[in-house]
């Protein structure tokens, strides 16, 4: 059985630079899960995401039509760490292992790659001193992310203790109530 497939091949010549990055249909995929998905299933260090931060910063000032939004925010990401990849020479990740864990078509991811190439010059590098400035903000994010998490983690069991001392204090108001009454149940 074939499968007809209609795919976004988009045109590079005919096309506006930054609207490559746009989506037709908002993903179902949230920044968070989609970040979690891509750090997870991709393996890279660290720094080829710092990197690919400063990256898609760049390539977000540098176009007054680019605005990051909900529409091209996942796409601008994943150039982002694909060029980022490539810069390193990591080699771990393929442009097709790339477009599967992101779910769009290699030709797709491709396009965006070459466009993302063409906004920033060809230039991939960052400056160490922008490098450190993201690295550190990563850092700082992350932490306070961890903190957050301990705090909800804590949160729960303290509710979780509270339902418990609740739940015996009114077993023992029950029982002294049953023991006034003189309530005998057999």
């Amino acid at each position: 059985m074939q499968r007809n497939a209609v795919m976004f091949v988009p045109n590079l010549e005919s096309c506006e630079p930054s609207m490559i990055f746009y989506s037709s249909t908002r993903p179902r995929v949230s920044l968070k899960v989609f970040l979690f998905k891509i750090f997870k299933y991709l393996n890279c260090p660290r720094s080829v995401f710092v990197h690919a931060l400063a990256l898609m910063d760049r390539l977000a000032t540098g176009d007054d039509q680019l605005k990051l939004n909900e529409y091209n925010v996942h796409r601008l990401f994943l150039a982002a760490v694909l060029l980022s990849e490539r810069h390193f020479a990591t080699g771990q990740n393929t442009i097709k292992i790339l477009s599967i864990v992101a779910g769009i078509s290699t030709i797709e991811l491709t396009a965006i790659e070459t466009m993302c190439l063409e906004m920033l010059e060809y230039r991939t590098d960052v400056d160490p001193v922008l490098y450190k400035a993201y690295a550190d903000r990563v850092r700082d994010a992350s932490v306070s992310a961890r903190k957050s998490d301990l705090r909800t983690k804590v949160e729960k069991q303290n509710l979780r203790h509270a339902e418990k001392d609740a739940l015996r204090r009114a077993r023992r108001l029950i029982s002294a109530k049953a023991n006034s009454f003189d309530i005998n149940f057999n």
